[in-house]
């Protein structure tokens, strides 16, 4: 009795333990739009995060860098943040350095030659990458969101635009 009560524990613990039951919404694989995805959301992040350029410091790169693939990090961006996550992990697993370096580099480039730099040049995460493409998936404004099945428009900072909804 107790031979079987313990095989049942296992094969339950092993159902529950696998990606797909652990998180609904986890992509099976991580695509290269994902992983230009989430290194364009790390730069955001850190850029946010450390603030200017000239005052930036590496030790607030490197604590930044260490939460940057939170969950709640990764709700404004383009795909799931179970996706955006698993890519940001594999994208920092790789590229870590890199972006600590060149987070420390920004010198006079903007937010968005930084972004290029290390998505483009650096890493080469977005090399093949139709960034127009993406963005217009996103509309100009930034991302739509849904509420209470009404269509919420949202700003480039993730914020509700009030009273833009529409009904479905």
């Amino acid at each position: 009795e107790m031979a079987k009560f313990t095989s049942c524990t296992l094969l339950l613990c092993a159902f529950l333990l696998t990606p797909s039951a652990a998180q609904p919404g986890m992509p099976k694989k991580v695509g290269k739009e994902h992983l230009c995805s989430a290194c364009r959301a790390v730069v955001d992040i850190l850029v946010k995060k450390t603030g200017p350029a000239k005052r930036r410091k590496e030790s607030m790169v490197v604590e930044e860098l260490d939460g940057a693939c939170d969950f709640d990090n990764m709700r404004i961006y383009e795909f799931p943040p179970p996706t955006m996550q698993k890519a940001c992990t594999e994208f920092l697993s790789e590229h870590e350095d890199a972006v600590e370096t060149h987070m420390l580099k920004q010198g006079t480039m903007s937010d968005v030659e930084l972004a290029d730099k290390i998505c483009l040049q650096v890493t080469k995460s977005c090399k093949g990458i139709d960034l127009k493409a993406e963005e217009a998936k996103q509309g100009s404004g930034g991302q739509t969101v849904y509420m209470d099945d009404k269509k919420m428009k949202v700003d480039k900072e993730g914020k509700i635009v009030n009273g833009d909804q529409e009904e479905l």
